[in-house]
């Protein structure tokens, strides 16, 4: 099947959820990655929404494969064989592309993007390539031992930041560029990918920091992002629901909470 998927008539299609994925832009060199200008960087998923990446882009291309698969499965189920096939073609072609342009063998881990902030990795969507198995069992592997061996560089109070101490992003607004917010702030928003990812390999340093976000939480309350920062606020909008259900999440997953 080719990318003339406009023809396709079904459920996909009448639902517009096929339509809707298409309009996502991609590499123009046809890999399937997803893909931001390079002479005009864009942010990409929610919980970036200050950095601008461009290029390959690794979050954003994880959550298209995801959606690839999810849909594939729909299509499958209402016997459009063909475009479940295609679909899940295009979702190999896509891990293929990631670990060919995307994959730094000299850190173990995935880089943000190919182009701008391609000097970072991009811990959340590490985790989340290791958490849906967009990863290969030998990348998990590679990826796990990092956030092992970088655990203070990546943790406070159990929560997570985006990108290793002390690295901030290049292309982030000048309002956050002192290690803040997405530039450096330590979030629960990723725990529910995060902590059941570590705890495939680890339990006792998934519960361990499940249980420091706990009590992070108890201490001084819940919030989008926190941190020991200097001058920088240590914390931002109070009673975030996403930190608390995404905790929540995890919790019931790794069942390991301490009453």
């Amino acid at each position: 099947m080719s990318e003339s998927w406009r023809g396709i008539n079904n459920l996909l299609w009448l639902s517009g959820l096929f339509e809707g994925l298409m309009q996502t832009t991609r590499n123009p060199d046809g890999c399937g990655l997803v893909w931001s200008n390079t002479t005009q960087p864009n942010v990409g998923y929610g919980f970036q929404d200050t950095v601008r990446k461009s290029g390959d882009v690794l979050y954003s291309s994880i959550l298209f494969w995801q959606a690839c698969a999810e849909l594939s499965r729909i299509a499958e189920s209402s016997g459009d064989v063909k475009t479940s096939t295609w679909l899940r073609g295009l979702a190999e072609g896509m891990r293929e592309a990631a670990s060919a342009r995307l994959w730094d063998s000299s850190v173990g881990a995935f880089r943000a993007s190919t182009k701008v902030e391609s000097d970072h990795v991009d811990v959340w969507g590490n985790a989340l390539a290791a958490h849906l198995h967009f990863a290969t069992e030998e990348q998990e592997t590679s990826i796990f031992a990092l956030f092992q061996r970088r655990e203070r560089d990546i943790f406070y109070e159990g929560q997570v930041r985006e990108i290793l101490f002390p690295e901030q992003w290049s292309e982030a607004w000048p309002d956050w560029s002192v290690r803040s917010y997405q530039n450096g702030g330590y979030w629960a928003t990723p725990h529910h990918h995060v902590l059941p990812f570590l705890a495939r390999h680890d339990r006792a340093m998934a519960c361990r920091l499940l249980n420091a976000t706990i009590s992070s939480f108890r201490g001084h309350g819940i919030w989008e992002w926190v941190g020991p920062f200097w001058p920088s606020v240590a914390h931002g909008a109070p009673g975030y629901v996403a930190s608390a259900a995404n905790t929540r999440a995890a919790s019931r997953e790794l069942a390991c909470m301490t009453l």
